[in-house]
């Protein structure tokens, strides 16, 4: 039973997700997925090829490639660290800044607008479980 219910589930949520924040305005919407995660990485935080390629799980030359297609694109700038010059600190340019802004706005009006169909408690309760959901997801995290 539980089962049927997750698979029901991996099937229903990417049209949840499309539905909630799918919006031909995103600035970033053209952007691949594996990109996106490092430019919302380095919104976080400036990191260093390594450091990403630890957090995704990831080789560090398919995460280098990544990189050098974000920094022909105008998102990422690289920084020579100044305390060993060898090393390079990746970071978001101003513009992938206000991108990543304006996404985040776009994707917050067309949410707005599904979410606008339920009660208060109805949405207590989504934001209860889907929290709980995460929670959960860290656990499963940790002991991989």
């Amino acid at each position: 039973r539980l089962t049927d219910l997750a698979l029901e589930l991996e099937s229903l949520f990417p049209s949840v997700v499309e539905r909630l924040f799918l919006t031909p305005d995103d600035p970033l919407g053209h952007m691949p997925l594996v990109q996106l995660k490092v430019v919302r990485a380095l919104a976080a935080r400036p990191s260093t090829t390594s450091e990403l390629a630890v957090r995704f799980h990831m080789s560090k030359p398919a995460v280098s490639q990544i990189v050098k297609r974000l920094v022909e694109a105008g998102m990422v700038v690289q920084h020579r660290s100044g305390e060993d010059g060898r090393i390079k600190t990746l970071d978001l340019t101003p513009i992938a800044r206000h991108q990543l802004e304006e996404r985040s706005r776009v994707r917050a009006e067309q949410a707005t607008l599904v979410l606008s169909n339920f009660t208060t408690a109805e949405l207590q309760q989504l934001m209860a479980l889907l929290q709980r959901c995460a929670v959960s997801q860290s656990h499963v995290d940790k002991a991989s």
